[in-house]
């Protein structure tokens, strides 16, 4: 059982495990009396059928740093202008999502947690501080990287949000963005309905495999399925969070906003119950916002050709001495 700490404030609790530095729950409640608990948990999370994971997969819930982004394993059947490399450790979204945070401060409206990664890998720490507004249904997190030597990695964050299971029950409102990029492969093969290695301008009308348009714009969708989505060069207004889950059921808004100029895109993880594979099973539901700057979450293994319109999604470079520091933000209204 991993250890876990507790947020509380006038507008919401949290909760955040040990285990990989997830949050979750993260429960909102409005001055008008709505209420709603955004994160994902799965369904798996802490039972005896978990205990033989990973420890990314073990209690998987809610929001995580990945530093850095990406698994150590080359999918079949990438592009063949794309550069296979290797990768420097064999963690699935880095060694921070599979090992147990420490404790450095917990005053029940703030909490700061940290890891340290081991000595043979570039990046040495990583750190969390969360901070809950007093005057709203706000927290907001603060994550520092810490290097060992200067090193460029592609890293995200990994926001993960409850589905319910009735289709259409949740309108994804994204900022303004750029083109938009399927996953260079099927994201689950002989599963996906989304067009692999294409593009398009909204995620209402995504290239379909056969050859009709594909709605992602609500979720959860009404077919079994798995997607992995890049949307790049997303903004907002000042003040506004890059994205917007609006659940209808609650008629709540969650939003999630960041620094753009750290993470300039986002790749959207449609999981709905597409995964068969022990512990997914085909019960696992729930939307991934991410915020990256990373090669989808492909950076680790490989690179494509400057002629590419990702090329310059490299990652973030880290100096050693040097702490390198974002915030991000989650918001009800």
């Amino acid at each position: 059982m991993s250890q876990t700490w507790q947020l509380e404030w006038g507008f919401g609790t949290a909760e955040v495990q040990a285990l990989g530095g997830m949050l979750a729950p993260l429960t909102f409640r409005l001055a008008d009396g709505r209420s709603l608990q955004a994160m994902q948990i799965a369904p798996w999370a802490g039972t005896k059928e978990a205990a033989g994971q990973p420890g990314i997969m073990q209690r998987l819930r809610g929001d995580w740093p990945c530093v850095p982004f990406g698994g150590p394993a080359v999918p079949d059947g990438l592009p063949a202008e794309w550069q296979i490399k290797v990768p420097d450790d064999t963690w699935q979204h880095g060694y921070g999502a599979n090992h147990e945070w420490q404790c450095i401060e917990s005053r029940g409206d703030r909490l700061t947690i940290a890891i340290d990664y081991p000595e043979d890998l570039a990046i040495a720490r990583l750190e969390r501080r969360f901070v809950a507004d007093p005057t709203g249904a706000r927290l907001d997190v603060e994550l520092t990287v810490h290097a060992r030597r200067t090193v460029r990695v592609p890293i995200a964050l990994h926001p993960t949000f409850r589905i319910p299971r009735e289709p259409g029950r949740v309108v994804l409102e994204p900022a303004r963005h750029g083109a938009i990029h399927t996953y260079p492969v099927p994201t689950e093969p002989g599963v996906s309905r989304v067009l692999a290695n294409a593009t398009a301008d909204s995620l209402s009308r995504l290239p379909g495999v056969d050859g009709h348009p594909v709605d992602l714009s609500r979720v959860p969708l009404p077919y079994t399925t798995e997607e992995l989505i890049f949307v790049t060069d997303i903004g907002a207004q000042e003040g506004t969070p890059q994205f917007a889950l609006h659940y209808l059921d609650e008629q709540v808004h969650i939003g999630l906003g960041w620094d753009r100029t750290a993470m300039p895109d986002v790749m959207l993880w449609f999981s709905n119950g597409g995964r068969q594979a022990v512990p997914w099973s085909g019960r696992h539901y729930a939307l991934g916002v991410e915020p990256v700057n990373g090669l989808f979450d492909l950076g680790r293994i490989a690179s494509v050709p400057d002629s590419h319109p990702l090329a310059s999604r490299t990652g973030v470079t880290f100096e050693s001495g040097r702490p390198w520091s974002m915030r991000y933000r989650f918001s009800a209204w």
